[in-house]
């Protein structure tokens, strides 16, 4: 298992530079094998051991009164379908929320990362959300 992760890791470093010197980009969150990952000069680090997509915003309130709920795919190669977790904004405000979520559904998915990193993986989520619905 440790010569898996240790080979991952290696492949995800590589992708991770490839996709820095095609964009010059220094600092950005990518999936990699079902799990995050997070570039930030010149260092590949893993920041969670699932891969949660956003894949629906859905408003429980009014349109005067929003109060959104999000939806997350979570994908692992643990996992032979995807679980779906639906997530109140306070889940998303630390690491620790973030993390005690995914582990609620998802016994071995923990969020690995920091505040900071948790902020970038957040609007990485929400970027390709958002991509995915402009092109629908």
């Amino acid at each position: 298992m440790a010569e898996t992760d240790e080979n991952n890791r290696s492949a995800a470093e590589e992708h991770g530079s490839k996709t820095n010197q095609a964009t010059g980009q220094n600092d950005f969150t990518f999936s990699y094998n079902k799990e995050i990952y997070r570039f930030i000069d010149g260092a590949v680090k893993r920041i969670c051991t699932a891969e949660p997509r956003l894949i629906e915003i859905i408003n429980k309130g009014n349109d005067t009164n929003q109060r959104n709920q999000y939806l997350f795919e979570v994908h692992s190669n643990r996992l032979n379908t995807p679980v779906k977790i639906l997530m109140s904004p306070t889940a998303m405000t630390s690491r620790k929320a973030f993390s005690i979520a995914l582990l609620t559904y998802v016994p071995w998915a923990s969020f690995e990362g920091n505040k900071s990193d948790l902020g970038k993986f957040l609007s990485y989520a929400s970027d390709e959300y958002f991509s995915r619905e402009r092109n629908a």
